[in-house]
């Protein structure tokens, strides 16, 4: 299982209950920290081969199951959650979008039937079913500003979580956050079946107008504790254009450009040459459009329909003798 398949698996309940209440070698290693947790893995180009190109396509996909698309359509949260083919980037966001309108929507409400109150400070502590979270910051009148969930050894059902979360919104405008940052101070999360830490940020501009999304992942470090491998996203920027960023029935991504660090592989270089098409928002794969990889060597992974992806792999850097591997495989089994 590839490390963005055991973050999806691993969140996904964990988010829920929020709502609630490497191998070495060449390359060398790496310290590089983002939100207090460190990524340890090959920090050289990867050498793509017919080994590896479905599995570093597996990973670059799993980012946008991680951080996807509905980071800020809050009041599509409790659709997003529902639906038999969603993916983890929809179930995963909306679990995100549920916290903040369990523990930010409520002061926005308060402030409200306040009738606008300067400023709304936030101090809140609550038990978990063990240990507790407390939730801090404060909001403006406008509904901008900044709310922590700090999470304190918190058992919650099977879940164990220990960290912080932050919601820092920088400007509201019809209803949504339209500038927003998301970040994560190693967030420790843990059950029966997992063991994951991540920290980082990520910023998210909207376009109400346009329908457009803006999301660049700055730093971003996930940690499988199991295994200790670990994924670094840098300066990963995309581009989401919806149908009706109000009332979302379809999306297409652009991916202008960013890096991903896989830490058995190296780093690859990510941008999409064919925009990748969501017919239906619900859905877990894209209809079509391309992911292109590119490091010592490259990946060209082309959506053939919601069910399978083409790839063909260039391993001897010379795309001028064609692909030295080519072959059709189910998402699902990336």
């Amino acid at each position: 299982m590839n490390l963005t398949k055991t973050v999806k698996a691993a969140l996904a309940p964990v988010l829920m209950a929020m709502a609630l209440t490497g191998c070495g070698g060449g390359g060398g290693g790496s310290d590089d920290e983002a939100g207090g947790v460190a990524y340890e893995g090959k920090t050289s180009p990867a050498d793509i081969s017919k080994k590896n190109a479905p599995d570093l396509t597996g990973e670059v996909v799993g980012v946008y199951a991680i951080v996807g698309n509905d980071n800020l359509r809050m009041r599509s949260a409790s659709a997003a959650a529902t639906g038999p083919a969603r993916s983890f980037q929809r179930y995963a966001m909306a679990q995100i979008a549920i916290i903040r309108e369990k523990h930010v929507g409520g002061y926005m409400q308060a402030a409200l039937d306040s009738g606008y109150a300067a400023r709304t400070d936030i101090d809140e502590s609550r038990p978990c079913d063990k240990g507790k979270l407390r939730t801090s910051g404060f909001l403006e009148d406008d509904f901008t500003g900044q709310v922590t969930i700090t999470f304190d050894k918190c058992k919650q059902g099977k879940d164990f979580l220990d960290g912080a979360l932050t919601f820092r919104i920088d400007r509201f405008d019809l209803g949504i956050e339209t500038r927003m940052r998301l970040s994560f101070t190693a967030l420790h999360v843990r059950n029966n079946d997992f063991d994951v830490t991540l920290g980082g940020d990520a910023s998210y501009s909207s376009d109400t107008a346009s329908n457009k999304q803006t999301e660049k992942i700055t730093d971003l470090v996930i940690v499988d504790n199991n295994s200790g491998r670990s994924l670094r996203i840098v300066d990963l920027v995309s581009v989401y254009t919806f149908d009706n960023i109000f009332v979302p029935r379809r999306v297409t991504i652009k991916i202008k450009s960013g890096r991903v660090y896989v830490s058995r592989y190296g780093y690859v270089d990510v941008e999409s040459t064919v925009v990748i098409d969501f017919a239906s928002i619900d859905q877990s794969f894209p209809d079509s459009g391309v992911y292109d990889l590119t490091a010592n060597g490259s990946i060209r992974a082309t959506a053939q329909s919601r069910t399978s992806v083409l790839i063909e792999a260039d391993t001897n850097d010379n795309l001028g003798d064609g692909y030295e591997f080519t072959a059709t495989i189910d998402w699902s089994d990336l």
